[in-house]
This record gives structure tokens, C-alpha cells and sequence, in this order.
């Protein structure tokens, strides 16, 4: 789960500065689609984040009831 998340952190932050940089090139870039942009990043890593959490919780909890049921 932990490479799950490395990876599609990197997806996000490449796809962040690439975006920042299409901005910068074109002349439409301001301080608030900075803050905008930045805000979004760090809620879709935060969300990443919080589903590898969950699916590590999940496998874990079904990984100890199919080992309870084989008993």
C-alpha cells in the first residue's frame, strides 16, 4: 500500500508542476490559481493518503476473519 501511495503521490505533484509550468509559459498564472491549485493538490494527496489507510484497515480486518473461518 505504501507503494501505491508513493506513486500516485508523484502522479499528482508531476501532474501539479506541470500544470504550474503550462501556466507560467502562457502568461495566465496568478496568485490564486497558485493558492487554488496548491489547496486541490494537497487534498487529493490527503485523500490518497486516507484510502491506502483504509484498504490496508479493510485487508487486514478480512485477512483476520478468513483466518478465524479456517479454524
Amino acid at each position: 500500500m505504501r507503494r501505491l501511495f508513493i506513486i500516485s503521490t508523484w502522479i499528482v505533484i508531476v501532474t501539479y508542476l506541470l500544470l504550474l509550468m503550462i501556466g507560467w509559459s502562457r502568461g495566465t498564472l496568478s496568485i490564486r490559481w497558485i493558492i487554488f491549485m496548491s489547496v486541490i493538490t494537497i487534498l487529493i494527496i490527503a485523500v490518497l493518503y486516507g484510502l491506502t489507510k483504509l484498504i490496508r484497515y479493510l485487508d487486514r480486518k478480512l485477512y483476520k476473519e478468513l483466518k478465524r473461518m479456517m479454524k
